[in-house]
């Protein structure tokens, strides 16, 4: 008598496959049937590879769609299923502050946050732009679209320079 074992129907999924650049997701193996081992290939992620049946954090350090590879084993027969561009990474822009008298203004995005480097966190500050009252560093983060998020570089804002007039020179004036 010769069994026939059917090669396993290869399924998986991810927690989240659409990340931004710095997150971690998890992936389960749908794979039904009694399996003797699961061996995962992840493009551009870290760690690159798995043996765990359900690999819970595999992290994306840069922005790009990468593929994902499963293979599977029912004691002889193996399967595998890839499925490239399954996990898609963005990035947001890197936002551009202008700075016009003592307003700073950023590049557009979803919402923004402005900063002191000496203060920390501006309440209520999260508007395109900030109208500086004190003298100091600011930067802006901001979140894109998809939800990453990006900081700015930091903006150096002066001391204001008070404007006053002597009058014209050469002329008094009694008092």
């Amino acid at each position: 008598n010769v069994t026939v074992q059917p090669s396993p129907q290869v399924r998986f999924t991810a927690t989240d496959s659409v990340l931004c650049k710095g997150e971690c997701t998890g992936f389960t193996n749908l794979t039904s049937g009694s399996l003797s081992s699961s061996s995962w290939t992840f493009q551009g992620g870290n760690p690159s590879s798995s043996s765990a049946q359900n690999p819970a954090s595999i992290c994306y350090a840069n922005a790009g769609n990468y593929a994902v590879t499963l293979t599977v084993t029912n004691g002889n027969c193996s399967s595998s299923a890839s499925i490239n561009n399954y996990v898609q990474v963005n990035a947001a822009t890197v936002p551009v502050v202008t700075v016009n008298g003592n307003i700073l203004t950023s590049s557009t995005a979803q919402s923004y946050q402005w900063y002191s480097v000496q203060n920390g966190l501006i309440a209520g500050a999260n508007q395109v732009t900030y109208s500086v009252t004190q003298p100091g560093d600011y930067y802006v983060v901001i979140t894109d679209a998809n939800g990453c998020t990006s900081q700015s570089a930091n903006t150096n804002m002066a001391a204001p320079v008070a404007a006053f007039s002597l009058g014209t020179p050469g002329q008094s004036c009694d008092t």
